[in-house]
């Protein structure tokens, strides 16, 4: 009898949800739990109708832990509505009876009460959200969304689960042998490194680049920024990687693609959900559309991808490139741009919120790197690498 009942209160918020999506009504603002606060579902909240896994404690509308479900998710499916500058991010399971259909997924955001809320959490019987219908699942009336609406490059991505590195830092074509890391760590001033992990415009050699690799200079104290060099721009300054071109017919499926494949590469390596993967995207001519407008393509795809998968968008390029092209995108209103920004902008002295091509109120806090110098050769504990060198205030890899 419970399982009926648990089922029929599953309909019911279903048939809710659709209602009110339907009706265009918008729930009242104290309808919506406080952060924190559970829903009433009775004594059914404990286990996954689907599966009978156990469902973690709730923990309102803040960062993980979250709400999981169980086995019997077929597919899960991110979406993400921004309303305000707010991110309504979930995660979905599709189970046996349909989308969002077992207990599960979890919301991610800022954590205010009342209409901010609408959009993006699945579970508790769909798109009903907890039982009492609504736009926690659905589409917001365009009425409904601020006319100031963008990306959420404003919040701490800390709120979305994410660990951030405050400091110096720097990246090398090839990942360095144990012995040059633990020197590195000891005497250097810096304490976190830049690993290129994928790509189809790769050019650097990674033997030793392995998931004990990861562990082994993580538990030494380093924290890791993954990179990808990815296609490039059809007018990319460095002849050796016009090879390497965006087709700009498909420059959205090739953003998918390489999107799933860093997702792939940084998995293996062991690096956990809400990672950022950073797209090395090479100067390049931005004074034809024809240049611009795949990279852009590409981008956004990419991006979309890889908050799909459960990770962050990093993007790597000039300042005068790249990082001026997604800037512009952003002001012209794109909802898909990166989640962290990572500009190089040499001989300059090094500046997280000083960089003319971005503007200070975006992309903070906790979403940049500075790029300041390139192709230094240093040496500590008696080690020598050619590094360049950056200014970290991001995400960086989670490595349990």
């Amino acid at each position: 009898m419970r399982d009926n009942n648990r089922m029929i209160r599953l309909a019911l918020a279903v048939l809710a949800g659709v209602a009110c999506l339907v009706a265009g009504v918008v729930p009242a603002a104290n309808a919506i739990p406080a952060h924190g606060t559970a829903p009433d579902l009775g004594t059914d909240t404990n286990a996954a109708p689907d599966s009978g896994a156990p469902v973690a404690a709730w923990t309102g509308f803040g960062p993980a832990p979250w709400l999981s479900g169980g086995p019997a998710a077929a597919a899960v499916a991110r979406r993400t509505r921004w309303f305000g500058g707010t991110a309504a991010r979930a995660v979905s399971y599709d189970g046996p009876h349909g989308p969002g259909s077992f207990y599960g997924g979890r919301f991610r955001g800022p954590g205010h009460a009342g209409p901010r809320h609408w959009g993006g959490f699945h579970g508790y019987g769909g798109p009903g959200g907890y039982g009492y219908g609504g736009y926690r699942g659905g589409a917001v009336p365009a009425s409904a969304e601020s006319a100031d609406a963008g990306p959420p490059i404003t919040i701490d991505p800390r709120e979305f689960g994410a660990e951030v590195y405050s400091g110096h830092g720097f990246d090398t074509c090839t990942a360095p042998d144990l012995d040059t890391m633990r020197a590195w760590r000891s005497s250097s001033p810096y304490g976190a490194v830049g690993v290129y992990i994928g790509g189809n415009a790769r050019s650097c050699a990674q033997p030793r680049l392995t998931r004990s690799w990861v562990k082994s200079v993580s538990a030494m104290g380093w924290k890791l920024i993954p990179i990808y060099v990815g296609s490039q721009s059809p007018c990319v300054t460095a002849a050796r990687k016009r090879q390497y071109a965006i087709d700009p017919a498909d420059a959205r499926i090739e953003g998918t693609q390489q999107a799933e494949d860093a997702v792939r590469a940084a998995t293996a390596l062991g690096m956990a959900a809400e990672t950022p993967v950073y797209l090395d995207v090479e100067a390049y001519d931005t004074d034809s559309a024809s240049c611009t407008d795949p990279v852009l393509d590409f981008t956004a795809a990419w991006s979309d991808t890889l908050r799909d998968r459960g990770y962050l968008s990093g993007f790597y390029s000039s300042a005068d490139s790249g990082i001026e092209q997604i800037e512009g995108s952003r002001a012209a209103g794109s909802q898909d741009v990166p989640d962290v920004m990572w500009f190089a902008h040499w001989n300059v002295a090094p500046t997280i919120y000083g960089e003319p091509a971005l503007p200070a109120g975006y992309w903070r806090p906790h979403r940049r790197i500075h790029q300041y110098t390139g192709n230094t050769s240093q040496t500590y504990g008696g080690y020598t690498l050619n590094v360049d060198r950056d200014l970290i205030d991001a995400p960086v890899a989670i490595v349990p």
